[in-house]
């Protein structure tokens, strides 16, 4: 479940995902992310995130200081500190990031933080394209991530445009070449 609010100036996403079915029989999984921040003229800019992985494991977090120019991130344990730069996102907010600030031609470098690591990822725009969703076709961006050699992670999104851009496939391509692949069921806008 993806979910996305926002006011004039602030927003919050959250994402729960679990596994079902027969996967859930053998491997039970669950896990919990939260992205709060605020809107600019310059999209989302992230001010705290947290990944839930469950009560026994070691839950990740980043905070941002945009005035300090600093993020802390890591483990409540085991924390870390590094710069930020214009832009800088978490990998929850990097999806509606490109809604608001989006990549028209060539790619873009974004400073990510996925809660445990801090690097540099490229992405550009490949085509637009029509996906089919339990919820109806739609127009979408193609977004994917730029690997950084053999071995590395893939990662694709799909934006409809036809919608407030909201993310309606994912796919993330593992370094053993495992494919996940969420496309969305069901779309519900509520309006104040």
């Amino acid at each position: 479940t993806y979910a996305w609010e926002a006011s004039e100036r602030a927003y919050r996403l959250s994402l729960t995902a679990q596994t079902t079915g027969l996967v859930g029989l053998f491997r039970r999984l669950r896990i919990e992310q939260v992205s709060q921040g605020r809107i600019t003229p310059d999209g989302l800019r992230p001010d705290d995130f947290q990944l839930d992985r469950g009560p026994n494991a070691r839950n990740e977090f980043a905070r941002f200081d945009w005035n300090a120019g600093k993020l802390t991130y890591g483990y409540p344990d085991a924390q870390q500190t590094g710069e930020l730069t214009p832009g800088a996102q978490d990998v929850l907010s990097l999806i509606l990031q490109f809604a608001f600030v989006p990549i028209v031609d060539g790619q873009r470098d974004v400073l990510l933080t996925t809660g445990r690591r801090l690097y540099v990822q490229s992405y550009r725009l490949v085509a637009e394209d029509l996906i089919e969703t339990p919820s109806g076709a739609f127009r979408a961006w193609h977004l994917q991530r730029v690997r950084s050699g053999d071995g590395a992670d893939g990662y694709d999104m799909w934006l409809a445009t036809d919608r407030p851009f909201l993310p309606i496939r994912i796919r993330w391509t593992d370094r053993n070449g495992r494919v996940t692949d969420a496309t969305a069921d069901t779309i519900r806008l509520a309006q104040d």
